[in-house]
C-alpha cells in the first residue's frame, strides 16, 4: 500500500507539508509544490495516528466493495485503532457517506483524524449509456473528497491498499498491529 499525507499545519509533523502517492508517481504539494516521499506503510500510519490529540475522533473513509470480508476487516482495524489511541474510531462507506457526516467531516470541528482507503478495481460495473464504469465514477468521488478534506485542512491520509481480492485489508491489518505492537496509548 502506498499512503498520502495530508498538508494541513499540525503540531507532529508527518513529516510535515508532504503528500505520499497511490501510484509510483508522487503527488506535489499545492501548498509547497516539492515532489512527496513515500514512507514505508508502519512509518506512515504511525505519524498519522500519533496527531491524534484528547478529544479527537478517527473514521475510516472505506472506497471498497462493501462485503463481509471487508467490514469484517475493517471493523478490526478499527477496533485496533480504538485500542491503541483511545479515541471514538469510526467506518464510513464511501461514496455514500458524502452527504451526510461527509458535510460534518469537511465543515464541521477540526477535530476529525481521517483514514481513505480506496480499491482500484471496486464496483467495476458498467453504467448504462456512459462510457465509465461506477469504478471509476467511485474513484472520482474519493479522489474528490480527499481533496475537499485537504482544502478544508483537515488531516487526512489516502491509502489504496491494493485490488479486491489480493488480502489488502489484510497488509494492512498487519501493518497497523506492528504499529499498535511499538506504539503506547496515545
Amino acid at each position: 500500500a502506498r499512503p498520502f499525507a495530508d498538508n494541513a499545519s499540525t503540531s507532529r509533523p508527518i513529516p510535515p507539508r508532504r503528500s505520499i502517492s497511490a501510484s509510483n508517481q508522487p503527488f506535489p504539494n499545492r501548498a509547497t509544490r516539492t515532489p512527496s516521499s513515500h514512507l514505508p506503510l508502519k512509518d506512515a500510519l504511525a505519524a498519522h495516528f500519533e496527531r491524534l490529540k484528547e478529544g479527537d475522533y478517527c473514521v475510516l473513509l472505506a472506497y471498497m466493495n462493501n462485503n463481509p470480508e471487508n467490514r469484517r476487516r475493517l471493523n478490526k482495524i478499527r477496533d485496533e485503532i480504538r485500542e491503541t489511541t483511545t479515541a471514538p474510531v469510526a467506518v464510513a462507506w464511501g461514496p455514500r457517506y458524502l452527504h451526510s457526516t461527509g458535510q460534518l467531516y469537511k465543515g464541521g470541528s477540526p477535530k476529525g483524524l481521517f483514514l481513505e482507503l480506496t480499491e482500484p478495481d471496486a464496483l467495476s460495473l458498467p453504467i448504462p449509456n456512459e462510457n465509465f464504469s461506477f469504478g471509476t465514477l467511485q474513484r472520482a468521488q474519493a479522489r474528490g473528497d480527499f481533496s475537499a478534506m485537504l482544502e478544508a485542512g483537515r488531516r487526512i491520509l489516502r491509502l489504496d491498499p491494493g485490488p479486491a481480492g489480493s488480502d489488502s485489508l489484510g497488509a494492512l491489518l498487519n501493518a497497523i498491529e506492528e504499529w499498535r505492537s511499538l506504539s503506547c496509548r496515545i
